[in-house]
């Protein structure tokens, strides 16, 4: 009878609380970070480089698709990487030490490290992108022993 009616009805209502509360959240974080928070240091680790993408015109795209990676702190590894893209177009000029392969992986976004979503976001919405890119270790040949 009655007794369930209101039940039900208090059941709804606290569902709804819980949703608008996440809404304003990335609004802030790509106010802020479309620039870097920090200029990036020269990685000291030799596994580490800066590469900076800037979009010039509507049509560019940074050019390579990211998984999110199971690692602690999350990071974002890069898939593929698209021709014609900034990406692309910055391996051609680097130094071969300094190429980003698909395998390397994203470790912070603008100087945002905090979180997939975040560095997804900078991603997203900004136009000039500075990236920490961690080289993939297991490529690195060790010296062979002679025999």
């Amino acid at each position: 009878g009655m007794g369930n009616q209101t039940c039900c009805q208090s059941c709804e209502g606290q569902g709804e609380l819980a949703v608008p509360a996440q809404r304003h959240v990335s609004r802030q974080v790509e106010q802020k970070s479309c620039h870097p928070l920090r200029a990036a240091p020269p990685p000291h680790d030799e596994n580490l480089l800066s590469v900076t993408l800037e979009k010039k015109d509507p049509s560019d795209i940074f050019g390579f698709v990211n998984v999110q990676l199971d690692t602690n702190p999350p990071k974002l590894g890069i898939k593929m990487i698209a021709p014609g893209g900034l990406l692309a177009q910055y391996n051609q000029t680097a130094r071969p030490e300094d190429v980003v392969e698909p395998g390397d992986s994203i470790v912070a976004v603008n100087g945002i490290d905090v979180g997939i979503l975040e560095m997804r976001n900078v991603l997203t919405e900004c136009q000039r992108v500075e990236l920490l890119v961690e080289k993939q270790v297991v490529g690195i040949a060790l010296p062979k022993a002679v025999a």
